[in-house]
């Protein structure tokens, strides 16, 4: 054999090795990223938005520096991110960029490194950059309480998603999204990626996730490809299902023909509420705020003060100065009474103004023959007839004559039957529907 064909062959074989070296190290998609992908779905109708705030927290901590798929981890990790953002579709919310793991300029167990702000693709890409080189312990516990507060002025649905190897963590994290979900309720879901293969991370990660409620696991492998890289964005950002239909407090539709076919509200109106949430103001008088509501406290000529606050599940909110404050029972404005004399003592002629700008602690129960069973959250009391409508109407085996009520009110029970035939033919007068009651149809 001559040395030339030697020559060529050795070649031939360096340069295999290093085409399958740089194989193995890219995590980059095989295909091209359509970054328009998921726009479409939404200008077609097919998809809608479902999160309004993302938070990422990122595992920048010390074994995020072992090697994995001929890269370390965190550069792995950092790679999975920047496709996850090229695919995220043209949304109107909010997102931030948090990391864990000791900062060793800022001595920080967790750092914020982007937001709460707008999102932008060319943002958070550019951020991403700023990301600092794996050190110090895993306090993911640290880092979601920090993810909490960051979210305190964001409205709407929130997402965290967890980038981790899911290393060198103990049941305090899982602690730490309990609380959250206990204060936040359907208002979080939890994802989480992890990088690695370690047993005891998947386990504690997985935990997360179904404490969450909604949300995904998934390892970082299964996220090399344009398609899978889409496909989980997609779960994160977007749903197929219709928004919830929510009148606003105090505004009935008048019960015309409409009613006795089943439908309350116009078709247009129907579908104007699919398509945006409805923004309401409960009655200062009236409406009796409770846990899971969202309320937005103002204080005139303090900025510091003012801001959005989920009523936790113990019926308290928290404010800068005054600490925890009983909000359950309590209108909005007998709330705004108790805070401004709270604040006298602090600040000189204090202002306040108590908006609910969600209301999720009024909810009813659906069960039985309906076409959408379930809890059903409404703005404030509002009639049997206007429930029916909510879930869909009857099933064909519904009994529309003899369908129970259950109210509970003040520790007691009271149980009676309505007759929904008799009630659209006005032989019978309608129902109020208030928070707590079921109605169960056989």
């Amino acid at each position: 054999m001559s040395i030339s064909i030697i020559k060529k062959s050795l070649l031939l074989i360096l340069s295999l090795s290093l085409i399958s070296c740089a194989a193995e190290k890219s995590v980059s998609p095989t295909n091209v990223l359509i970054d328009n992908q998921l726009n479409l779905l939404v200008k077609s109708g097919k998809s809608r938005q479902q999160i309004d705030h993302f938070e990422i927290i990122f595992d920048s901590n010390e074994s995020m520096k072992d090697p994995y798929r001929g890269q370390q981890k965190f550069d792995h990790a950092k790679e999975i991110l920047i496709h996850i953002n090229e695919t995220i579709p043209d949304l109107k919310m909010t997102s931030a960029l948090r990391t864990f793991g000791l900062n060793a300029s800022t001595g920080k167990a967790t750092t914020l490194i982007y937001g709460p702000v707008a999102y932008s693709k060319s943002g958070f890409k550019e951020n991403l950059k700023k990301l600092g080189y794996p050190s110090g312990d895993s306090l993911l516990n640290v880092a979601i309480d920090a993810a909490y507060e960051d979210m305190q002025s964001a409205l709407g649905k929130k997402a965290i998603i967890i980038v981790s190897d899911g290393k060198n963590m103990d049941n305090s994290t899982v602690a730490k999204v309990q609380r959250i979900k206990n204060i936040l309720g359907d208002q979080i879901c939890i994802y989480a990626i992890q990088v690695g293969n370690d047993s005891a991370g998947e386990k504690l990660l997985r935990k997360m996730v179904r404490l969450g409620g909604c949300g995904l696991y998934i390892q970082s492998d299964r996220l090399v490809s344009s398609t899978d890289v889409v496909a989980f964005t997609e779960k994160i950002f977007l749903t197929s299902q219709p928004r919830e239909v929510m009148k606003p407090a105090n505004t009935y539709p008048s019960q015309t023909a409409e009613v006795k076919k089943g439908i309350i509200l116009e078709k247009n109106e129907a579908k104007e509420a699919v398509s945006q949430q409805v923004e309401f103001t409960a009655d200062s008088n009236q409406y009796i705020i409770g846990p899971e509501d969202i309320l937005y406290i103002n204080v005139w000529r303090e900025e510091t003060l003012s801001r959005s606050v989920p009523v936790r599940i113990d019926g308290k909110i928290s404010l800068p100065l005054i600490d925890d404050v009983q909000a359950d029972g309590l209108t909005p404005l007998q709330l705004k009474e108790l805070l401004t004399n709270q604040l006298k003592t602090l600040i000189d002629n204090p202002t306040v103004s108590v908006t609910v700008m969600e209301s999720n602690s009024f909810k009813v129960y659906v069960l039985g023959e309906v076409k959408t069973p379930g809890v059903r959250r409404i703005r404030s009391k509002t009639t049997f007839l206007e429930l029916i409508s909510m879930v869909g109407g009857f099933t064909e085996w519904a009994n529309q004559k003899k369908i129970l009520v259950i109210k509970k009110e003040k520790g007691t029970e009271q149980r009676f039957f309505v007759n929904y035939r008799r009630i659209i033919d006005g032989e019978e007068s309608d129902v109020e529907i208030l928070r707590n009651d079921t109605v169960i149809v056989q």
